[in-house]
């Protein structure tokens, strides 16, 4: 025995302390972030740790002469109390902030200092530290494990107390951290305060119903929803799961057969395997082949790998469970049946009943919605709010940007991962979260960031996360380190391989082409080679039967069997070389091929009124239009002009040559998808025309990429200058895709992806201008042709295709200039092209909110734009695509929009606003109509202030809306002020001199909108200017981030129904009325 029974006591008491000291961090940790909790949380957990280092004082005292380790154990002990004395300080300190009256700022807000978090943080580290000490030191020197089951098994272990006869147990039972040497006092202890959180939580509900109630805050629309849940759903989102092989096509028949055959079975009633069932009876034992073995008998040795994981979908085991397999050995494959089984859910439900499953593919050659941390925050929040309005809710109410966002481009991903945090702690519905392909994450986000999300969304019990890699060191390390469970795809489907390549071949030995003894060793030498890499085996195989096909006699099917290489991307190269690798016109055509698959491309989006899909790219069609023409022919009438059935024949024959010059590293798969897609006219030919080619698998493309055999075969006859030039011909091809798709079937396609694909062509870097140069006036006349349009969204502006070039990228500068001032001096209006597209820029900045183009404004300035011309603007507002799209038109001028746009931006950040009062000084030097006033539209959202800038814009937002008339003077003023108060170095005299001369400028209440799930939306005209002046204060005061409103919104809408204060009245006639008077006409055309 290495020490006394007073200083195991002693250590028990140590460990019990770190113990409850990391749960009160941990707690402080969740007030700080916002998350509900409640006072008897900390109570208890921190009484318990007081308690505890009381304890660890008179049990170090009772030690008698002390050993080395000993005293480093009394050391360690009176610096656990420290640290449990400050700790109980902060407690105290959160806990005041839970008790009545303050449960709001408990439950909602952060804590406003951050002295009191980095007081955790230290306390938290220095912790840690001792755990490690405990862990790695002092308990191996206090007593092993032979120790604790010799004392365990004396009399004297009777005569301890409790904990530390536990204590004494788990180390017999040979746990060494302190997670396991105090589980029992722990569970205790969270269960306490599970029950307890139950009745907090149910509080925080009810005062947080209540508070929204009061409020008046009326639930979101169906709209909103829509548009909410659209803004995170990425085109390619399902693509990658969609792609994967579903598990009626898969090979895996016996390793499904099992898993349903596992989870219908009592896991009490679970068994080992009977290896003596599967051995050959005498002699010596030897395995039958799996081939021979009854279907049972292979379920039965699969059953035993399928244990773990049927065992951790029904249990309370939360670590994370990875399924990890070599490349091509079927994991995503696996991931989709597991899914999709609706056995997965009855097994989750006995876990936790209603267990909802969400679930992400990462894709590491797609689009960065498919490779990156913020596409599954995207997709995994879509899932969450898909099935919950209420969750809906939530985000809408507490998040007020939320409702501003039309696109997965205007997340992001810090935005997504407070979203999806917060809706797991507030949403106490069980989950179960299965993500694959940990390893395809993209190396900008890279495994690090990706593992810290993971272990976030794993921090609730009521969380549970699966996910497939494969098994990189990093993250076989971190896996390791977190403990957590696991199974090898191998071990599962090695069986099933077995049977498999019996089942392929056996056929050829029924006809007599191979006899059986070659049957055997051909089987036997695959599964040795494939080690567990169905692809590998699936190759190979096929490799073997093209060779029988050919006529090949046995010893030459053998010798091609004995050169197979061993891994998979030598196994590529062997199957280029067999297919006529060496020649010429092959390796030339299927490096051409394999370049456009390499380069990837972007998703469009096609239209026809109540019909929308998206096309994955590259298409057959783009490729096969490519390859027909020379690469500046792409986009000439002859290339367009193909009948239908010559299109069509076009793509079989392209389509049979990447079928035989392509050695079965490229294939066709499904490039059509969206909602209702089945309603679409000429749905077969549309998808036929529009397969996506793509890579067998990502290892193929790994391949080409990574190795010197790929490198040859994809740079054959290539020079250079030709990667970029692949890129480019895609994008014209694209272009002819699209005009086809107008001509043909009479789909538009969205110009917004155009643009933007060109763009990030563009971007790439060593482009030849000529090139764009060729592309860009043929966007333009497909643009002016109808064959690429803005999208009708459920609502927003419709733009021009030199603003959208001119928001889009700088580099599309020079050619927006040279063709706007060809078109300028053509132009016999008095409004001329270049005033128009100044006035559509500045349109796009109050809609967009970016970066504003401010170069290309100043230079269209200095070509003549007039910021102060009256112009339309047609706005659509309406509901789902097809359906009933009301158009208003408004009456503005650049200089007005352009004003609106930088109160706006001021109100959302501090930048530097250089730039922006650059535009306004020159705008303002061409001597605006000072009198001209705008309406603009702001509304209150859980107590806090948006500005949504148009008198129409999606008027369902919060309880109350405001509709402010102000004149340029007032707006101006406001906004020299705002900028000097953020960043004085703006400082413009020549605006501010014109700002001295402002008379009485002026704002006023002008309507106020009234919501509720009853009636609607209420419009009322303020006949009385006084009682509501206040808001203006309120709405324009110095507070520029988010104005919360202190005064009681109750009081706005008692004041709105006295009639001689306001007058309720029909929106669109009274800005139909206010036409003439303020410059704004909203009607219905």
């Amino acid at each position: 025995m290495a020490t006394g029974l007073e200083a195991l006591g002693a250590a028990s008491a140590v460990l019990q302390v770190i113990s409850f000291s990391c749960s009160v961090a941990s707690l402080c940790y969740k007030i700080y972030d916002g998350k509900p909790t409640a006072e008897h949380d900390l109570e208890d957990y921190a009484s318990r740790m007081i308690e505890a280092a009381g304890q660890v004082q008179t049990r170090c005292q009772a030690m008698p002469h002390m050993t080395t380790a000993e005293k480093k154990l009394a050391e360690i002990g009176a610096k656990c109390q420290g640290a449990a004395q400050a700790l109980e300080k902060e407690a105290q300190y959160v806990t005041e902030l839970c008790k009545k009256g303050k449960l709001r700022q408990a439950v909602w807000a952060t804590l406003r200092s951050s002295k009191h978090k980095k007081n955790v943080e230290r306390l938290q580290m220095s912790l840690d530290g001792y755990t490690q000490v405990m862990e790695t030191q002092l308990l191996l020197n206090l007593c092993t494990t032979s120790d604790a089951i010799e004392l365990k098994q004396s009399q004297r272990f009777q005569t301890l107390t409790s904990d530390v006869q536990d204590f004494i147990s788990r180390m017999a039972d040979g746990h060494k951290k302190i997670e396991g040497l105090i589980k029992t006092e722990h569970n205790t202890t969270r269960d306490h305060v599970k029950r307890e959180a139950e009745i907090t939580r149910g509080d925080v509900k009810t005062h947080m119903v209540s508070e929204v109630q009061a409020l008046g805050v009326r639930a979101a629309t169906d709209a909103q929803r829509e548009r909410l849940l659209k803004s995170l759903k990425a085109d390619v989102m399902n693509q990658r799961y969609n792609n994967v092989m579903d598990s009626n096509a898969a090979t895996f028949e016996r390793v499904f057969l099992s898993f349903d055959h596992m989870c219908q079975r009592d896991p009490n009633d679970w068994q080992p395997l009977d290896r003596k069932a599967l051995d050959v009876s005498g002699g010596a034992i030897e395995r039958k082949p799996h081939w021979e073995l009854t279907s049972d008998a292979v379920v039965q040795e699969i059953d035993e790998r399928w244990r773990g994981f049927i065992s951790w979908l029904q249990s309370d085991n939360r670590n994370i469970f990875w399924i990890r397999g070599k490349p091509g050995s079927g994991k995503s494959t696996l991931m989709k049946f597991v899914i999709d089984n609706d056995n997965t859910g009855k097994l989750l439900g006995r876990w936790r009943p209603g267990t909802k499953i969400l679930s992400h593919f990462f894709w590491k050659i797609g689009s960065p919605p498919q490779n990156s941390i913020k596409g599954l925050l995207c997709s995994l929040l879509h899932c969450i709010l898909r099935e919950s309005s209420l969750s809906i809710e939530e985000v809408l109410n507490h998040f007020k940007n939320s409702s501003s966002k039309d696109s997965y481009d205007d997340w992001s991903a810090a935005e997504l991962e407070k979203l999806v945090l917060f809706l797991l702690a507030e949403n106490m519905s069980p989950v179960c979260i299965f993500i694959d392909g940990l390893d395809e994450i993209s190396s900008q986000d890279g495994y690090f960031k990706l593992l810290n999300v993971v272990e976030q969304l794993n921090a609730w019990d009521h969380v549970k996360v699966c996910v497939s890699s494969r098994p990189e060191t990093q993250l076989v390390q971190r896996f390791q380190r977190i403990a957590a469970t696991s199974i090898r795809l191998e071990d599962l489907t090695r069986p099933e391989m077995s049977v498999y390549v019996h089942k392929e071949l056996k056929p050829f030995n029924a006809s007599g082409e191979i006899s059986s003894s070659l049957l055997e060793e051909l089987t036997r030498g695959l599964l040795y080679k494939a080690q567990g890499v169905f692809l590998w085996l699936f190759l190979a195989t096929r490799s073997l039967i093209n060779g029988v096909q050919n006529r090949d006699d046995e010893g030459t099917l053998l010798q091609r069997f004995k050169e197979l290489p061993e891994e998979l991307e030598d196994l590529y190269a062997d199957m280029w070389k067999r297919l006529k690798g060496n020649n010429s016109v092959y390796r030339e055509t299927a490096a051409r091929y394999f370049r456009f698959v390499v380069t990837g491309a972007q998703p469009v989006n096609v239209t026809k009124q109540t019909h929308n899909f998206f096309i994955l790219r590259p298409t057959l069609l783009e490729i096969a239009l490519a390859e027909r023409t020379k690469d500046r022919e792409v986009l000439t009438h002859k290339a367009n002009d193909s009948s239908h059935a010559d299109l069509k024949m076009l793509c079989e024959t392209t389509a049979e040559t990447i079928s035989t010059r392509c050695a079965g590293l490229l294939q066709l798969t499904r490039g059509v998808s969206g909602r209702n897609i089945d309603e679409i006219p000429h749905l077969d030919e549309i998808k036929f025309l529009n397969q996506v080619v793509s890579f067998i698998h990502r290892t193929a493309h790994d391949f080409l990429v990574e190795t010197q055999a790929g490198q040859e075969i994809l740079n054959y006859k290539h020079i250079p200058s030709l990667s970029v030039r692949t890129d480019v011909t895609l994008v014209k091809s694209m272009l002819c895709v699209a005009n086809i798709l107008a001509r043909e079937f009479n789909f538009v396609t969205d110009v917004d992806d155009v643009i933007g694909i060109i763009a990030d062509t563009a971007r790439k870097g060593g482009i030849d201008e000529s090139e764009m140069t060729a592309i860009l006036p043929i966007g333009l006349e497909l643009w002016e042709a109808g064959v690429i349009s803005a999208f009708p969204r459920r609502w927003g502006p419709g733009w021009g295709f030199f603003p959208l070039l001119a928001w889009e990228s700088p580099l599309f500068d020079d050619f927006v200039l040279s063709t706007l001032k060809q078109a300028d001096s053509d132009s016999d209006s008095d409004s001329t092209v270049i005033t128009d597209t100044l006035r559509n820029i500045c349109a796009m900045a109050v809609w967009k909110q970016g970066n504003a183009p401010i170069r290309m404004m100043q230079e269209l300035m200095s070509m003549g734009a007039d910021p102060h011309a009256i112009g339309w603007w047609n706005f659509h507002q309406g509901g789902q695509l097809g359906s009933t799209t009301t158009t208003h038109t408004h009456q503005v001028t650049a200089y007005g929009l352009f004003l609106t746009f930088a109160w706006n931006y001021l109100r959302g950040k501090a930048p530097d606003m250089s730039g922006i009062v650059g535009v306004i000084d020159t705008m303002t030097q061409a001597r605006p109509n000072w009198q001209t006033r705008i309406l603009l539209n702001f509304f209150f959202f859980s107590r806090t202030l948006s500005i949504l800038t148009l008198p129409w814009a999606d008027t369902s937002h919060g309880s109350l809306g405001f509709y402010c008339e102000v004149d340029l003077q007032y707006l101006l003023a406001q906004i020299l002020a705002a900028v000097d108060s953020i960043n004085p170095a703006t400082h413009d005299s020549r605006l501010h001199n014109v700002a001295a001369g402002f008379t009485e400028p002026g704002a006023i209440i002008r309507f106020i909108r009234k919501s509720n799930d009853k009636d609607g939306s209420s419009y009322y005209r303020i006949l009385n200017q006084q009682p509501f002046q206040y808001l203006i204060g309120v709405i324009f005061g110095p507070q520029l981030h988010s104005v919360d409103l202190d005064g009681d919104l109750d009081s706005v809408s008692s004041l709105v129904n006295d009639p001689a204060l306001a007058k309720r009245v029909d929106f669109g006639t009274e800005l139909d009325m206010l036409a003439e008077e303020i410059q704004v006409l909203a009607k219905v055309s």
